[in-house]
């Protein structure tokens, strides 16, 4: 193996992004910037920032998916947005319903039979739970949308302390896995708070 091209960031950034290739373009993410550069040459087609009024403290983000000329990512002030794969403008911007502090978007969502599944992060800071999401992959209204940790009185009475602390849990860094044969999605979802007693 040898370097056949090197792309140096215009700016300093936790690289936690797994590239995709399409056509000959590679694209990439980092938490405020979405990235195209040439496979082969590495000489850079796009960039467009998307500044944030508070950056994550962890600085991260890990990927675009695609579909149908359009790719689709997160954001660390709960977005999530689709932009054209051409030029990397916005088509849309969706703001999740989920307003605590600590939640980010930073994990690559899956894009497939016109929808966008993505959840968000956050689930290791006390008061925030879990969601999943599918937005029309077209116009980014919302289909549908799965709670990790239903509010519903019978589970939350399975949770430990929750009479003394705020349910936390059940967040998303990493992708999901769809199977497309059984119209399955699978969510790894993770990052309980801190047990309080220990």
């Amino acid at each position: 193996l040898k370097s056949v091209c090197t792309y140096t960031l215009p700016e300093v950034s936790a690289l936690q992004t797994g590239p995709i290739v399409v056509a000959g373009t590679m694209y990439f993410t980092t938490e405020t910037q979405s990235y195209a550069i040439d496979a082969a040459t590495c000489a850079e087609k796009w960039r467009v920032e998307r500044p944030l009024a508070k950056p994550s403290p962890l600085g991260v983000h890990r990927g675009f998916a695609y579909l149908d000329g359009r790719l689709y990512r997160g954001t660390s002030d709960g977005h999530v947005l689709a932009l054209d794969a051409a030029d990397g403008h916005t088509l849309w911007d969706q703001e999740i319903d989920v307003r605590v502090p600590g939640v980010t978007m930073p994990m690559a969502p899956i894009a497939a039979s016109g929808l966008v599944f993505i959840g968000h992060a956050g689930g290791d800071q006390t008061g925030v739970t879990g969601h999943v999401y599918a937005f029309d992959a077209k116009d980014g209204h919302l289909v549908w949308r799965f709670e990790v940790v239903p509010n519903d009185p019978a589970v939350r009475a399975t949770w430990p302390n929750a009479d003394r602390y705020p349910i936390t849990g059940g967040a998303f860094w990493t992708s999901f896995t769809l199977d497309t044969e059984h119209n399955v999605l699978y969510v790894p979802a993770g990052n309980p708070a801190p047990d309080f007693d220990a």
